[in-house]
């Protein structure tokens, strides 16, 4: 992943975490590889990919959590409150969220930094 995203110059860093999943009462923890982006690492939302193994199958699942400094959107950030796609994640933008008075320009970096990481994830699943 570290390899598609240098080739395309897009700035990405990696670290492990767990989320937990089910019920809040008897739920379970999995481990997960959350992206962020380095330098706005508390101003962008992060992305979590998840990977469960059932018989012979191996299933990916990609969430985003945290906070969004520019779109407001807040997430627990061990109990993902929202699920998306890989293509969710590249369109998520202005018609969803709140931006009148936000640097426009700043808000389209983020959205197309997003899309980058969309890009990549699409790449390589």
């Amino acid at each position: 992943m570290q390899q598609e995203a240098n080739k395309h110059g897009i700035p990405v860093a990696f670290c492990n975490d767990e989320v937990k999943c089910g019920k809040l009462i008897g739920g379970y923890k999995e481990n997960c590889l959350v992206i962020y982006h380095p330098v706005q690492k508390e101003d962008y939302y992060k992305t979590a990919i998840r990977i469960k193994h059932q018989g012979n199958y191996a299933f990916i699942k990609v969430h985003d959590f945290g906070k969004s400094k520019l779109l407001g959107h807040k997430t627990n950030v061990k109990e993902f409150a929202k699920t998306w796609s890989v293509v969710d994640l590249a369109v998520a933008g202005v018609s969803k969220f709140k931006t009148l008075g936000k640097d426009q320009r700043d808000v389209e970096e983020e959205q197309n930094w997003y899309a980058m990481v969309s890009d990549v994830l699409s790449a390589i699943l």
